[in-house]
């Protein structure tokens, strides 16, 4: 049977699928005609492994005359895209054979262009005589490998023209549809086969007009060979293309799909999967014979053993060889267990690697069906457990060293503490959740009437059952709380604190404790209480005395001075220039003692006069300050100013008074003709306003920045510079009230800055 003129090229994918069920020696090439896929005959007639001929061009096998003639004629095929024969030797392995090539080429895109097929011709073309040669070649001739490659496919095949009308079809096909081969051509699809549904007829119309291949197509319908019984079909529809590349038909690949198909295609393909199951597993699988000969291996065994699947394939690899011969007796000992009950228990061994290293594996052994009389065996790679169960030994060793010195450690720390304890006037004990005493160590308990260790056994509570604090202490203890208390036990007084301790489940479970005998502190702190109470109401006293005396003090001090003024208005000029310089001295005196008193009253007012804090806004005190000085600006003869200042929470009056004594002063203490000058500035400092009172004056030595703040401390005398000393003591009481700070920098001559701060809202 020969190909149709108008069907010269065929799909690889068909050719592919195909001739792996043949036993023809077949091939696809690429353009160059280097093998891309090939068949096991074809690996079995050049005795070579399948693998290995992956780019392999058979030509490069023939003998070097045969090729330098037949080259020439292969390339010109291979450019014009047409059919090559040639009869040439080939080195099939054993020794040069005369054989026949025939490369065709294939219609399609894709890597493969050619299909090749071999067929030995040695035997024709020695024979003695010229027609025993020439008869043996039209043999061939007339065999067409091709044509018998298509017509022995197991699958169905057909080519329909353009009209999809059938112009070749298989033996294969023409059964599935019941109908004689011949009985196909020249009739189309539709005529042949009426009962197919027209999805089946519109695929093959789709690869007529587009040109592409459509594979896995689903076809469901009746033919003649079962008439009324509905059957389906998985088929693949490829474009047939002509000499000019046009397509010129479809070709058909088909495999039934009825229950009984798809029950052989599902067992089929549940073999495959299971295979892929097998190979895909980490532990080792293989079946053999008891003698050491495994028949199959999966690739976890392979890398186990250290051998490739080539290596395997070639029969390197024997069970028995791979073990070394003290393991030999366990192997012997399971292979009697598979025969005895079917399996044997798992059992640890070695097996020899390929590189000559050892590696620990674990097998089992179980008897495999049929009567081959092979064996299973399973085998799990246990070298990353030995290292990790050694890595464990060395960890249980070091831990267990570890442990010996923390142990030792902990006693050593143990004695260390009871020799401190016992040198120390303190207190160590422990008490269990019972209240019995398990430790009991310390120099301290002599206070007491003990000795170290005499507590131990007792209860806590019959020991201190009339101290009533200590046992309500030990009772919260006890119930997990951590207490920190100072107790009197008779004359004694100790701080004491107690911690709980907690069990695995993290229940109180006694505590530990540590008293210290403060009994001396806790007397000189009663003493010190006391004098301070006595300072304390002093003070007030003091206060009391201080207000009462500035405010009666008053009058009489105006007095003296109204009488003064009084005598120096009438009287003045009956008295001689001493009498007058009496007088006046008697006048600045009174106005001196009514500045003090005045003063000294204002500070006492700092204790007995207090406001609760407020925002207080600083621009609003400062220019109620700055118009107390409004004559002298007004005349230029100093110069106020602020920057734009914040809101602060004072004592409105406290405040006005501190900003009123700073800036006074930075007005009085200016220098001999130099205009005095004061600036008011602020600045925020995290919770706290920092203010600055600037000023041009006179300046102040760095010795005598601590003593200017101290009540009646002055640093001038009142013929240079009046006033009492007590301003600045009072601008300090009042930044202290307000939780603030003031302090000075100065410079002799430059002038000095007066810093103080005050919380912000």
């Amino acid at each position: 049977m020969s190909v149709p003129s108008d069907v010269r090229f065929l799909s690889a994918e068909v050719w592919r699928s195909v001739f792996d069920t043949v036993s023809t020696p077949t091939w696809l090439a690429d353009d160059d005609g280097r093998i891309v896929h090939a068949n096991v005959a074809l690996a079995a007639h050049l005795g070579r492994l399948i693998d290995s001929l992956a780019g392999f061009f058979p030509l490069d096998a023939a003998h070097a005359d045969d090729r330098r003639d037949m080259w020439p004629r292969w390339e010109a095929a291979r450019r014009e895209r047409r059919s090559f024969e040639a009869t040439c030797r080939l080195d099939a392995g054993r020794g040069p054979r005369w054989t026949r090539l025939d490369l065709r080429p294939l219609g399609g895109d894709g890597a493969p262009a050619w299909v090749g097929t071999l067929a030995d011709v040695h035997d024709a073309v020695t024979a003695r005589s010229e027609d025993e040669v020439r008869r043996a070649r039209d043999e061939w001739r007339a065999t067409r490998p091709l044509d018998t490659l298509f017509e022995a496919s197991p699958v169905g095949m057909a080519f329909l023209d353009r009209d999809l009308r059938f112009v070749h079809v298989n033996t294969a096909l023409a059964e599935l549809n019941g109908l004689p081969a011949h009985a196909h051509l020249g009739r189309t699809a539709m005529e042949l086969l009426p009962g197919l549904d027209d999805g089946a007829f519109a695929a093959l119309r789709h690869v007529v007009v587009s040109g592409e291949a459509l594979r896995n197509v689903t076809v469901e319908g009746e033919t003649p060979a079962l008439p009324g019984v509905r059957r389906a079909w998985r088929e693949d529809f490829y474009p047939v293309r002509g000499m000019d590349g046009e397509v010129a038909g479809v070709g058909i690949m088909a495999v039934e799909m009825t229950p009984q198909a798809r029950v052989q295609a599902a067992l089929v393909e549940s073999e495959a999967r299971f295979r892929r199951l097998v190979d895909a597993s980490p532990i080792g699988m293989v079946l053999g014979l008891p003698d050491g000969r495994i028949t199959l291996a999966n690739d976890a065994y392979l890398r186990i053993v250290g051998y490739s699947r080539e290596e395997f394939e070639l029969g390197l690899v024997d069970w028995a060889r791979l073990t070394p011969p003290e393991y030999l007796p366990l192997d012997v000992r399971a292979l009697r267990d598979v025969e005895e009950r079917g399996h044997s228990d798992s059992y640890e061994k070695e097996y020899e690697r390929r590189d000559g290293t050892r590696v620990p594996v674990q097998c089992t052994i179980a008897a495999f069906e049929g009567d081959s009389g092979q064996v299973a065996g399973y085998v799990v790679d246990l070298t990353a457990l030995k290292e990790a169960e050694r890595a464990l030994l060395d960890l249980n060793a070091t831990l267990e060293r570890r442990v010996r010195e923390r142990t030792q450690q902990a006693l050593q720390l143990q004695e260390q503490l009871a020799t401190v304890a016992r040198s120390l006037p303190i207190i160590l004990y422990a008490i269990d959740e019972h209240g019995r005493f398990t430790l009991s160590e310390g120099r301290g308990l002599t206070d007491l009437g003990l000795t170290p260790g005499e507590a131990v056994g007792r209860n806590v509570f019959e020991l201190y059952g009339a101290e009533d604090g200590v046992l309500d202490d030990v009772r919260r203890a006890l119930a997990g709380e951590e207490v920190r208390s100072q107790q009197t036990v008779g004359d004694q007084v100790f701080d004491v604190t107690y911690a709980p301790k907690l069990d695995a489940s993290g229940r109180p479970d006694g505590f530990l404790g540590v008293s210290i005998n403060v009994t001396d502190r806790a007397r000189a702190e009663r003493s010190l209480a006391h004098r301070n109470e006595e300072l304390r109401r002093s003070n007030e006293e003091l206060e009391r005395f201080a207000y009462v005396a500035s405010h009666d003090l008053q009058a009489p001090i105006r007095a003296v001075t109204s009488f003064a003024d009084l005598v120096a208005q009438r009287y003045s000029a009956a008295l001689d220039d001493r009498g007058r310089a009496y007088l006046a001295q008697i006048m600045e005196s009174g106005q001196h003692m009514k500045r003090l008193v005045d003063d000294l009253l204002a500070f006492s007012r700092l204790h007995t006069e207090q406001r609760p804090f407020e925002p207080v806004a600083a621009n609003d005190v400062f220019d109620r300050v700055a118009l107390r000085f409004a004559a002298d600006v007004d005349d230029a003869l100093v110069h106020v100013t602020r920057d734009d200042l914040p809101t602060v929470l004072a004592d409105a009056p406290q405040f006005d008074s501190l900003l009123q004594n700073l800036v006074s002063n930075g007005l009085k203490y200016a220098r001999e003709g130099v205009t005095p000058m004061v600036r008011v500035s602020a600045t925020r400092d995290e919770a706290m306003w920092h203010f600055r009172v600037t000023d041009n004056g006179i300046g102040i030595e760095d010795k005598y920045f601590e003593r200017i703040f101290v009540i009646f401390q002055r640093l001038h005398g009142r013929e240079r510079f009046e006033g009492t000393g007590i301003g600045l003591a009072v601008c300090k009481k009042i930044v202290e009230r307000h939780g603030g700070r003031l302090w000075v920098e100065s410079r002799v001559g430059v002038g000095s800055t007066f810093h103080f701060t005050l919380p912000a809202p």
